[in-house]
């Protein structure tokens, strides 16, 4: 039910507000609950934390691998 309230408003968000995406965020781990942040964005760089260097190969193979 979250995760489709979730899609319906970032679809209103880019409709409405005319921008490129909207970010998810999910952020909670002091308190036992989760905030959903909905960021409506039109360029990298828009959203703090987003636009790091992607994974090297070899990492991201090795996580995978952690991860099957």
């Amino acid at each position: 039910a979250l995760w489709a309230f979730v899609h319906e408003l970032a679809g209103r968000l880019r409709e409405r507000l005319l921008c490129a995406r909207v970010c998810v965020s999910v952020i909670g781990w002091a308190v036992r609950h989760a905030h959903v942040h909905l960021i409506p964005t039109d360029a990298p760089g828009q959203v703090p934390g987003l636009d790091g260097e992607p994974l090297p190969a070899d990492v991201a193979l090795a996580l995978a691998e952690r991860l099957r």
